[in-house]
């Protein structure tokens, strides 16, 4: 066995042990999840939902990518569009909260 296969194998069984793991303790709930789609109003937050579901399909489509993807010595190269969605998904996040920070500064 080669330096690098063994890597390779030790990665692979490092994030699936992660992965199995962060489920478990999200089952259990022992990683409380409560909350995590709701603003400080206890109301579902468009913004979260957008972040959340955008991050979760962004995911699946380069993980789906990786099962796709031949040369095993490479990842798959990002895709832009995706990179660009995320991007902007993400900005729009943080400027929602950032927006009201910056009103309370240039009131006073």
């Amino acid at each position: 066995m080669t330096p690098a296969s063994f890597l390779q194998i030790a990665t692979i069984l490092f994030l699936s042990t992660l992965m199995l793991t962060l489920t478990y303790m999200m089952l259990v709930r022992k990683i409380n999840l409560q909350g995590l789609l709701h603003n400080k109003n206890n109301q579902l937050s468009p913004a979260r939902i957008q972040a959340f579901a955008v991050t979760l399909i962004g995911s699946i489509s380069y993980i789906t990518m990786l099962l796709a993807h031949d040369n095993t010595n490479t990842l798959p190269a990002i895709n832009t569009e995706l990179l660009a969605i995320l991007g902007g998904s993400h900005g729009l996040y943080l400027t929602g909260k950032l927006s009201p920070t910056l009103q309370r500064i240039f009131k006073q």
